[in-house]
């Protein structure tokens, strides 16, 4: 007589270990390999941005311009005091002629303030102390110094009106203290006649030939 026993199935859990762990290492040497062997030659590029966390501040080179012609290439060897590089000199020539401009207008007026401090009649322009610095700098005094002798000229006009305006106004008060004067001269002359016609009408009183009225009168 057969006994009847469950089918179960037949599985074997140390093979199914032991090939996971054979992949497992076969996958790790083969990234381990291709990791040491492969060179990236490439790469993804994203936008980004970083904040500053403190004060941010500008750095730029004090005397910036535009470059007019680079006498080096990329990879040239060069030696010490070499030129490298010649700016544009438009700019730099603009704020040199403000500058020479500036510094002639502020000798000019130095003299015509020095002559008029002197009381001098005419301005003269002479510079001892800065000729050289005029020759070096190569000044163009001539506009300068013509504006200043105009002004200098204006300022004289403006003097001598204001002294004619002033002596006249002298002279006018002059003439009313003599009219003044004269006037004065007729009221004492006025008191003396009155003092004496007053006299004689006491007289004539005193002897009866004018009456009390005519001294109040007078």
């Amino acid at each position: 007589m057969t006994a009847n026993v469950p089918l179960r199935p037949q599985t074997d859990l140390g093979r199914l270990f032991l090939a996971g762990g054979l992949g497992a290492a076969i996958l790790v040497a083969v990234l381990g390999g291709w990791a040491a062997t492969t060179r990236i030659s490439g790469a993804v590029a994203a936008h980004g941005q970083i904040d500053v966390a403190g004060k941010p501040k500008t750095v730029q080179s004090l005397d910036g311009g535009v470059i007019a012609d680079l006498a080096v290439a990329n990879g040239d060897a060069v030696q010490a005091g070499q030129i490298l590089a010649r700016l544009d000199p438009t700019l730099l020539q603009i704020n040199l002629d403000m500058a020479r401009s500036r510094l002639a207008a502020a000798l000019a007026l130095r003299a015509r303030l020095e002559a008029e401090r002197a009381g001098d009649a005419t301005l003269a322009f002479e510079y001892a102390d800065l000729s050289g610095t005029i020759r070096t700098l190569n000044l163009d005094m001539t506009k300068a110094e013509a504006g200043q002798r105009a002004i200098f000229a204006a300022r004289a006009e403006m003097r001598r009106g204001g002294r004619a305006q002033a002596a006249g106004s002298v002279e006018d008060i002059k003439t009313q203290q003599r009219g003044v004067s004269d006037q004065i001269n007729a009221i004492e002359q006025q008191l003396i006649y009155l003092a004496l016609d007053l006299e004689s009408l006491r007289s004539l009183e005193g002897k009866g030939l004018a009456r009390r009225q005519q001294l109040s009168d007078t």
